[in-house]
């Protein structure tokens, strides 16, 4: 009966031990990122910083990003490894390549001797992030085609004060 017992309670703490590292090695923090500029414009160079806490034995970290319209995303998305600035700290800067693109998706993955862990993980799920599509073209300001009637109500006011003179 004491033998009983004992493989009992080896059984017994095999499985909480098993339980206690399965719950440990699975448990990680999502990455965090950080984008420069916050709203970038279509077709400028972006900035992405990312840190990744609690996570051990990191390989490689990529980050994949879409430029996109209200309707669609174009083909030729980024796929960028990125540098390992210092403990848990990766950056890269990519220059986007669509004038027209509203905004941009992103997702984070970094390799482990597990696998690549991507977050999110479906890749409909990707972040979003506007872009800042006003213009910053001085030549809004600019006089364009009004010009034209300015100068000719200027034309016909010296007409008309010319033939009064008269």
């Amino acid at each position: 009966m004491h033998t009983k017992n004992i493989k009992i309670g080896i059984i017994a703490a095999i499985i909480i031990l098993s339980i206690a590292f399965a719950s440990v090695s699975t448990i990680s923090a999502a990455p965090t990122v950080t984008v420069s500029p916050i709203k970038p414009k279509p077709a400028s160079t972006v900035s992405f910083t990312v840190t990744i806490s609690g996570v051990s034995d990191i390989s490689t970290v990529a980050i994949n990003v879409q430029e996109c319209t209200a309707s669609l995303c174009f083909a030729d998305d980024f796929n960028q490894t990125m540098t390992e600035q210092s403990a848990d700290t990766y950056t890269t800067s990519l220059t986007l390549k669509h004038s027209d693109a509203t905004e941009i998706k992103y997702r984070v993955g970094y390799r482990t001797p597990t696998g690549w862990i991507w977050d999110p993980s479906d890749a409909n799920d990707m972040v979003k992030i506007s872009l800042d599509t006003s213009s910053s073209d001085s030549s809004n300001n600019t006089p364009g085609f009004e010009v034209i009637f300015g100068v000719l109500a200027v034309l016909l006011v010296a007409v008309v004060l010319y033939k009064r003179g008269r």
